[in-house]
């Protein structure tokens, strides 16, 4: 299973830490806008970092994308990663309106790809 993860900050370590615990599991790039966040991750795991959303879908077509940036850009980067045809796991809180939530409920159906809700407990 090839793993991508969007957001590079704090919470986005606990989540390659988990994942290379998994021997089926390939984490093929870590995003974030900011290069030096994408960077710093990258280089500690040993990862691709990317700067555009696009391009690593693109170049990596991952199987599941880890959303962990901040709440109010969830819904986009959630939307345009089921598009693409990922699955998708969304750290809490999962979106800031209730709308978008039943909005990526339904694209998620559409797209017969699983939608998942982070929570640690």
């Amino acid at each position: 299973m090839k793993i991508a993860v969007v957001g590079c900050g704090q919470i986005a370590d606990a989540h390659v830490m988990e994942a290379l615990k998994i021997p089926q599991v390939n984490i093929v790039g870590v995003c974030d806008q900011n290069w030096h966040m994408a960077d710093q991750l990258a280089v500690r795991f040993s990862l691709k970092p990317f700067t555009d959303l696009d391009v690593m879908l693109s170049e990596t077509q991952p199987d599941v994308v880890h959303v962990t940036t901040p709440p109010l850009s969830h819904y986009a980067i959630a939307k345009k990663v089921l598009t693409y045809g990922c699955h998708l796991y969304l750290e809490k809180p999962f979106t800031a309106y209730l709308w978008e939530a039943i909005e990526l409920g339904e694209l998620a159906r559409k797209k017969q790809r699983l939608l998942c809700v982070g929570h640690n407990q």
